[in-house]
């Protein structure tokens, strides 16, 4: 199942979500449970997962972000848990801040249901060794992968940075092969706006000095990451202007 939350149509679903979230499907909907209880439940974790997917986005750390919910937050993500909703059951589980056994278990339950915050989050373990689990790229790339298909952003430019090093250059058809594969996840991630993903392309692309397609890109890109804040951006984007009078 793929119940994951949020618009409650199937035909404008979120960025993380192709189902509707169980409390939108009437026959799984407990008696006693009224539409209000539902939009509460909705908007109780819509909110804190979008707030921290921008972060992501961003280059901002959220570790600590579900830690200081209140009382009443936490009591809707239980309930929505209960009710098979694995953005509850994430949310839940960064709510603690010690790696337990209960924990890791919550986040693999989410992350089976294909939440891709939930899979995000095992790839970033496995990278770093944390989570309680032991460093392991191979497993980090599998979770990044099933992340980055369902358009997490964060996941995207991850996963290409694992596959290839795209300011190194291919020595033979096999690297090659990956150079392509991780710019096209860095390009899916510049497209959603990742700031990191927004520098690493645009400053790519602008080194293309006989390319000026590419190098329009390069602009573009770049100025994107540069207009959200990107410090080395905008420190790239102000030389080129500077460059070019």
């Amino acid at each position: 199942m793929k119940c994951h939350v949020y618009q409650g149509a199937e035909e404008n679903p979120c960025i993380h979500c192709k189902g509707k979230p169980a409390w939108e499907r009437p026959e799984e909907i407990p008696s006693g449970e009224d539409n209000q209880e539902r939009v509460g439940l909705r908007s109780s974790i819509q909110g804190v997962v979008e707030e921290c997917y921008n972060r992501l986005r961003l280059g901002e750390p959220i570790d600590d972000f579900a830690q200081d919910r209140s009382p009443e937050q936490r009591q809707h993500w239980e309930t929505a848990s209960k009710l098979d909703c694995p953005a509850a059951r994430w949310l839940l589980a960064t709510c603690d801040p010690k790696p337990t056994s209960a924990v890791f278990a919550l986040v693999q339950e989410s992350a089976a249901q294909g939440f891709a915050m939930a899979n995000f989050t095992l790839g970033d373990w496995y990278q770093r060794g944390r989570g309680g689990v032991t460093k392991d790229l191979e497993l980090a790339c599998k979770h990044y992968l099933l992340a980055a298909e369902a358009g997490h952003a964060d996941a995207q430019y991850r996963l290409s940075r694992q596959i290839f090093d795209v300011q190194t250059e291919a020595k033979n058809q096999t690297e090659a092969k990956k150079r392509k594969q991780a710019f096209e996840w860095l390009e899916k991630a510049a497209t959603q706006r990742h700031s990191a993903a927004c520098h690493m392309l645009g400053k790519n692309y602008l080194g293309a000095r006989d390319d000026a397609k590419k190098r329009k890109k390069g602009v573009k890109f770049l100025r994107m990451a540069a207009d959200d804040g990107h410090t080395d951006a905008q420190y790239e984007f102000a030389t080129w202007r500077f460059s070019i009078r």
